[in-house]
């Protein structure tokens, strides 16, 4: 899996910048047999109503909106990132009831306002738990 440093930092920030909130977004990029490319990422309003500093919430009009922008970008919707104030950056329970086969998953931990670690995931082929994925880091982008 490949994700350029321009996509990582957009998403960091955002992190950060929610804290003590969860943030939430999309990944976009190429998928193929060897490789996922994430090449943009699009943040998004956390929309849950309550608990947001341990929950968070993209709604079927916000996944809509984003299947119609990778269109645009002649991309895939590959996935979403969320963060985890003041919590590890694993997968909760509540991750894995609410998750969705095929998509990747970056989970970042916030801790006091600061970045800690940051994480990607995928659901396991029988949807029981997530699986981590290694990650390559790429340039910014010219």
């Amino acid at each position: 899996m490949n994700v350029t440093e321009d996509v990582v930092d957009s998403i960091e920030s955002h992190a950060v910048l929610s804290y003590p909130e969860e943030c939430c977004g999309f990944l976009f990029g190429t998928e193929n047999p060897s490789e996922i490319q994430i090449i943009r990422a699009e943040s998004v309003s956390n929309e849950r109503a309550g608990s947001r500093t341990h929950r968070y919430l993209m709604t079927p009009n916000q996944f809509l909106k984003a299947e119609k922008q990778a269109e645009k970008w002649d991309c895939q919707l590959l996935g979403g990132y969320h963060s985890h104030p003041d919590h590890p950056a694993i997968p909760s329970q509540y991750d894995l009831e609410h998750a969705l086969p095929g998509f990747v998953y970056l989970i970042l931990s916030v801790r006091e306002g600061c970045l800690e670690a940051w994480r990607w995931w995928i659901l396991s082929d029988d949807h029981r738990q997530f699986e981590e994925l290694q990650l390559t880091r790429n340039s910014k982008e010219e």
